[in-house]
């Protein structure tokens, strides 16, 4: 309990001197610009490189195939920083920059529990077993899909657009958060049909965050769906997953009958 209000506070003391300061993250420069920009691995996170390079458990070698991005000088970015402009202005509340540094800054299974989206991993090992493989695959690729398309951070395109989290050092597009949660999503609603409803929107509220807080753009969070979604209905077909999921079902529908469903937000 202790641990749990002190983040909540943290994040609390953040987002407010973030409004009260008009706090914002200078974006990386460019090194090149427009088209040009290149994110050298220098300046990605070790942790990440090594991530990007394992092997894919379930999909191997192929690839989720989604489309490259608009071009960052492109009339489709400029009108998605205009709109990411709009999301400034309007859409960064207390409450909603609150829950933009707890996913920011916790980690995400943490994040998953305090949310009552998940079970504590003691009391449902089977379900974050089969959970873990699949959500380290996808890690693999969209990590690789971001060194492969290169696109700028939205910052590093606009002026007038400040971001209130730290500006990671690698490429935006597709967005980690909204492929990490649309997994988890489609993850869970496979095991829990009930609930699927509920799953999809936490998912989408957290990629939407992203973009509230300046550091993706509306395509990234779409194709970071597009690739959970191929990932996971691969995932459901595989030989792992006919072995495990019934048990972790039946975890989840124990977590599910006592909690019931989650609920968006905080």
């Amino acid at each position: 309990m202790h641990v749990r209000v002190t983040h909540r506070l943290i994040a609390y003391l953040f987002g407010t001197l973030a409004l009260a300061v008009g706090l914002s993250v200078a974006a990386p420069a460019l090194s090149e610009p427009g088209d040009a920009v290149r994110f050298p691995e220098a300046d990605w996170d070790p942790i990440l490189i090594e991530k990007s390079r394992r092997n894919v458990v379930v999909t191997g070698d192929r690839s989720p195939g989604i489309a490259p991005p608009p071009r960052n000088m492109s009339a489709q970015t400029a009108w998605e920083i205009r709109r990411l402009l709009y999301l400034q202005r309007t859409a960064r509340g207390p409450d909603a920059v609150i829950e933009i540094m707890q996913e920011n800054f916790l980690d995400l299974e943490d994040l998953l529990v305090r949310r009552k989206v998940m079970p504590p991993r003691g009391d449902a090992p089977d379900l974050w077993d089969l959970y873990d493989l699949g959500h380290a695959d996808v890690v693999t690729l969209v990590l690789r899909e971001k060194h492969r398309f290169q696109r700028a951070r939205p910052t590093q395109l606009s002026d007038e657009l400040h971001a209130i989290i730290p500006i990671p050092g690698h490429a935006a597009y597709p967005s980690g958060h909204a492929t990490e949660m649309n997994f988890t999503a489609r993850f869970l609603s496979r095991l829990a049909p009930a609930c699927a409803a509920d799953y999809r929107d936490i998912a989408t509220r957290v990629a939407r965050n992203r973009e509230i807080a300046g550091v993706h753009y509306p395509s990234d969070s779409r194709a970071g769906a597009r690739i959970a979604g191929w990932y996971a209905g691969l995932y459901a077909a595989s030989r792992v997953w006919s072995r495990r999921s019934d048990a972790a079902a039946s975890q989840l529908a124990a977590f599910v009958e006592a909690q019931g469903c989650p609920e968006p937000g905080l």
